[in-house]
């Protein structure tokens, strides 16, 4: 039985998706058609060979294919809670890797800030300290009026790093949890996405 398991977090957005699958096989000699649920190894060579068989694009004789869909209903049934312990697995593992990537984006964008943060203070300090610097750096200087242009610069310069300064203390201050609101998981949804069966070749 398959069925696809999408994940939504802020704002409606799709975080996770993807297609589950519940591989049972039954004993014909069961009377009562007890599905049992294989193990993940089995499960994934199951996987495989309908895949193999899609391929081949192989088909059931006729009166198997009838036989089967009779009895599809009763068996998705006896699926549905084995379905739900993988769903709510599922959900908690991508639930989790969601909230790690929220940390790791958080981290980068804090350091990228940081970064941001250490060029405007040394560039800051640089003129501080000497507030001169940046005038021997430009030579000789024509005249008065170009003086105080380029002192009417610095002064500029000085307050657009101030306001620098002041914005990323204010991002990193709201940003990290903004991106862990990003990520967080809000709701989900389960959709069905058929049931295939797999019968043995010459049966």
């Amino acid at each position: 039985m398959l069925a696809r398991l999408s994940l939504y977090g802020h704002g409606a957005a799709r975080l996770h998706d993807e297609v589950l699958a519940v591989v049972a096989e039954w004993d014909p000699a069961d009377p009562s058609r007890r599905l049992r649920k294989l193990s993940e190894e089995k499960s994934r060579q199951a996987l495989e060979d309908l895949e193999l068989s899609l391929q081949q694009r192989l088909e059931a004789p006729e009166a198997i294919t009838a036989s089967l869909k009779g009895h599809l209903a009763a068996d998705v049934e006896q699926l549905c809670e084995a379905l739900d312990r993988v769903v709510e697995q599922r959900r908690e593992d991508a639930a989790g890797k969601l909230g790690k990537r929220a940390e790791e984006e958080a981290a980068r964008f804090a350091r990228v800030l940081e970064e941001q943060r250490q060029r405007i203070l040394s560039s800051r300090n640089r003129v501080k300290d000497n507030p001169d610097q940046l005038l021997l750096e430009l030579g000789d200087i024509a005249d008065a009026e170009e003086l105080k242009a380029v002192r009417r610069q610095v002064s500029d310069n000085w307050r657009y790093w101030e306001q620098c300064l002041q914005a990323i203390d204010t991002d990193l201050e709201r940003e990290p949890e903004r991106i862990g609101r990003t990520f967080a998981l809000q709701t989900y949804r389960v959709e069905p996405a058929g049931a295939i069966y797999l019968w043995p070749l010459g049966v």
